[in-house]
């Protein structure tokens, strides 16, 4: 879930009366997540983010793409 300038949070909802934070990026500014099969492509100020979700409980940063303003 993008947080915008607060980070970026990755949530298990598994249980919907039960949602549960697994991890907290807080130094990545976000401004979109697009999740697709197993990778999750953030956008924020300073790039873009390629993760690895395959193991649900811990994201690996793939690659990253920076950009100036």
């Amino acid at each position: 879930m993008g947080e915008g300038d607060y980070g970026l949070r990755v949530m298990d909802i598994s249980d919907p009366t039960n949602v549960r934070e697994l991890e907290y990026f807080y130094d990545t500014k976000t401004y979109d997540v697009i999740p697709t099969k197993k990778i999750l492509i953030v956008t924020g100020p300073k790039g873009i983010y390629e993760y690895s979700y395959a193991d649900l409980k811990q994201l690996t940063l793939l690659s990253t793409i920076p950009v100036e303003p």
